[in-house]
């Protein structure tokens, strides 16, 4: 069985997932401005099975893409990676959070 995977980003860099066989979409931050273009970015999610999606993307589409994924029965596997330079992401500070919270004590983080 073969896993449709796409991958979305704003870097070059992204495109090197071509070679495991990701279906690569390049978008630029400010295009996605258009709401017309969020919308193929989330449709693009949607007809897969696993989403690779660059911080900046992801950041950008969250709440829509949220809001979708809320009334889908089986969504698909999104993986939330930096770009080139970054260390962190912004889905791992959410989930920094949302531990944190669950514990109740902020906790460190080890750099």
């Amino acid at each position: 069985m073969r896993i449709n995977i796409v991958a979305i980003g704003c870097s070059r860099s992204i495109e090197a997932l071509r070679i495991i066989g990701a279906d690569v979409h390049l978008v630029k931050k400010d295009e996605l401005e258009e709401d017309y273009r969020k919308a193929e970015v989330v449709d693009a999610i949607l007809r897969s099975r696993m989403v690779i999606i660059e911080d900046d993307i992801y950041v950008i589409i969250k709440d829509l893409l949220r809001h979708v994924l809320e009334k889908i029965r089986e969504p698909p596997l999104i993986v939330v990676v930096p770009d080139l330079g970054e260390k962190r992401t912004t889905r791992l500070e959410e989930l920094h959070k949302l531990i944190s919270k669950a514990v109740g004590v902020e906790l460190k983080w080890k750099k």
